[in-house]
């Protein structure tokens, strides 16, 4: 007797236990939900993927506009692009420099409409200017609150301005 029959012998024969139909199907449906669920989570990835300009591989896509689009964000900034702004019309890409006088600063102000709101705020702030990019972490941007405009100066990345006029109650 070889050691495959031997073993055959000794212990009692491994008989399946039928399944019904009902756990056939039910197996099936597990299997057919879980690979739909699959392919619909990687049609989602694929599609946000496409929306951002990406292909599978992580390759970014090239659209001829697409250059020129970002051109025009890459300003400093344009009053009124994203809401209403309240501020007086700005000086966009100037610095107003002033010798002398009153001054403060704020980190992390988004927005140069904020800049104009925090300087509206304060009694002694009859201009500001706003940094893009002050090499600040997280939001980079920087408000410079002044009294006075001071003699304007072109300088890339800076908004100033004249604060709204101030209502008195």
């Amino acid at each position: 007797m070889s050691p495959s029959q031997q073993s055959s012998a000794a212990s009692p024969a491994y008989e399946p236990i039928p399944e019904t139909g009902a756990q056939v199907w039910g197996r099936r449906r597990r299997r057919t939900v879980a690979a739909v669920a699959a392919a619909a989570a990687f049609t989602g990835v694929a599609a946000v993927a496409a929306l951002r300009g990406h292909r599978a591989g992580g390759q970014q896509l090239r659209h001829p506009l697409e250059g020129a689009a970002l051109q025009v964000k890459s300003a400093t900034w344009v009053q009124g692009e994203d809401f209403d702004s309240q501020a007086p019309k700005m000086d966009i890409d100037v610095e107003y420099v002033v010798d002398g006088g009153w001054g403060t600063n704020y980190d992390h102000i988004p927005t140069p409409e904020m800049c104009a709101a925090m300087c509206q705020g304060v009694d002694k702030c009859n201009a500001y200017t706003w940094v893009k990019d002050a090499g600040l972490p997280g939001c980079p941007s920087q408000c410079w609150l002044k009294s006075s405009v001071g003699v304007k100066k072109e300088a890339k990345g800076l908004v100033s301005g004249v604060p709204p006029p101030r209502k008195h109650f």
